[in-house]
């Protein structure tokens, strides 16, 4: 990463912590039982177990760089971009806890890592580790996402200052045929429009 790039790490919230710190406690005493009883069956458990913990791990954010281009995801597998020529607009969501019950990926082992449906948003990937005080990211597609970085009004501050925000695009505001075309592209089922580059005609004489 380059040294201009502006990091903004992703502080643990004490949810997550709750969370991490007790999932690892049962799977820690659930090992032990099965160590103590069944050796064989041990054996095969205990490496599916470690196996569900570094996928839980891996996708989650340790902080957000803002770039030249945009902002950037820092994983430990697979950094994710979302440049600014694609943000339509940004809120901070101050003292607010974003939660959903319908949610695919990691809820909460050492942060989370999720696509989550709510009603107001539509569809939102959640990359952080902890789900108060987001920052939502709203993008001209449909898809949005949720990040949690440290000083937070610094933060909105620092990408409204590169991008032109429209108003336009959030999801609460598009028609049902809109939210369902941002939708399907939000998850890879219509691909982006590419732009054909445009040749001036030849005429021969």
């Amino acid at each position: 990463m380059e040294t201009e790039d502006k990091y903004y790490r992703a502080p643990l919230g004490a949810g997550t912590l709750i969370i991490t710190i007790f999932a690892i406690i049962l799977i820690s005493f659930t090992i032990y039982l099965t160590l103590a009883t069944a050796t064989y069956i041990a054996a095969f458990y205990t490496p599916i177990i470690i196996l569900i913990l570094l996928i839980s791990y891996l996708p989650v954010p340790d902080g957000y760089y803002l770039s030249k281009e945009g902002i950037v995801i820092s994983r430990r597998i697979h950094d994710i971009s979302i440049p600014y020529d694609t943000i339509s607009d940004i809120e901070y969501k101050h003292n607010r806890i974003l939660f959903s019950f319908f949610s695919v990926g990691n809820r909460g082992w050492f942060g989370w890592a999720c696509s989550a449906y709510y009603i107001r948003y539509g569809w939102v990937k959640i990359y952080s580790r902890k789900i108060s005080n987001i920052v939502l990211i709203y993008t001209k597609s449909g898809g949005n996402y949720a990040l949690a970085p440290e000083n937070p009004e610094d933060f909105v501050s620092d990408i409204k200052s590169k991008i032109k925000i429209t108003g336009k695009d959030h999801y609460r505001d598009l028609s049902v045929e809109q939210r369902i075309e941002g939708e399907m592209r939000y998850l890879g089922f219509i691909e982006e429009k590419k732009e054909e580059p445009e040749f001036a005609e030849v005429i021969d004489f």
